[in-house]
């Protein structure tokens, strides 16, 4: 019966929302049996319709798993390891859309006059924004507690390894990180910085509280909101 039911449950959503659900899938076996990870899935979809995101609400979701099979001091745990599990989603979902190209191609973030220039900087108004709204939360973060912004620059190094972006566009954040400052060479699709704010979100929420983090979040958006970058891309597009 229970088999049915998860099968039933599987065919109800979407392409992306399956993979969403095997992600979710190895991250409770981490913690939890194959039975009881089976019947976790049940309540996320459930969850997954209500916030319409993987990402809203991931606390909370997994506190009510470990609540439920007595896994309350495994809870941080568990967030981790969700969180991974969609970083390596994300990742294998863009692998399976690769298609083969020649050694000379250009970059499908770019149109045609920007990928003959492809090793000339470009600057991007949603980077321009994310650039300044991301190194403001890393000072916020700092501010805040000095272990909580030593603890975030694995989590960076990891979240960035995992995202589904070129070598180059690793490269940018990860300078960006270091320095404070970056050279834009290649540009994001739609929604990929937005993504990972929301992983960066999702882990601050896990680390500092979900209030703190929000005050957090929310200040840094303030002041990204009153620099001249935000009159081209404003930074309510990363929310």
């Amino acid at each position: 019966m229970a088999n049915t039911l998860n099968a039933n449950t599987a065919d109800s959503l979407s392409s992306s929302q399956q993979i969403q659900r095997k992600a979710f899938y190895t991250g409770l076996i981490s913690i939890l049996t194959e039975e009881q990870a089976n019947e976790a899935l049940v309540k996320w979809a459930t969850f997954i319709n209500e916030t319409g995101s993987a990402f809203n609400g991931l606390n909370s979701f997994a506190r009510d798993v470990c609540k439920n099979y007595h896994k309350d001091n495994q809870q941080r745990d568990l967030v981790r390891a969700l969180n991974r599990a969609l970083f390596y989603k994300d990742k294998t979902a863009a692998n399976k859309d690769e298609v083969k190209t020649p050694v000379i191609a250009m970059d499908p973030t770019l149109d045609a006059d920007q990928s003959i220039l492809m090793d000339q900087p470009i600057s991007t108004t949603d980077f321009q924004t994310f650039e300044y709204l991301f190194v403001k939360i890393l000072k916020l973060v700092k501010a805040h507690s000095n272990e909580t912004s030593m603890a975030l620059h694995p989590f960076l190094n990891e979240l960035i390894q995992s995202m589904p972006w070129s070598e180059t566009q690793q490269q940018q954040i990860t300078i960006l990180i270091d320095s404070g400052t970056t050279t834009q060479m290649r540009a994001y699709r739609p929604d990929q910085l937005k993504t990972f704010l929301k992983h960066l979100r999702s882990w601050l929420v896990d680390e500092i509280g979900k209030q703190e983090a929000e005050a957090l979040l929310i200040q840094a958006i303030k002041e990204t909101e009153q620099q001249s970058v935000s009159v081209k891309y404003s930074p309510l597009n990363f929310v």
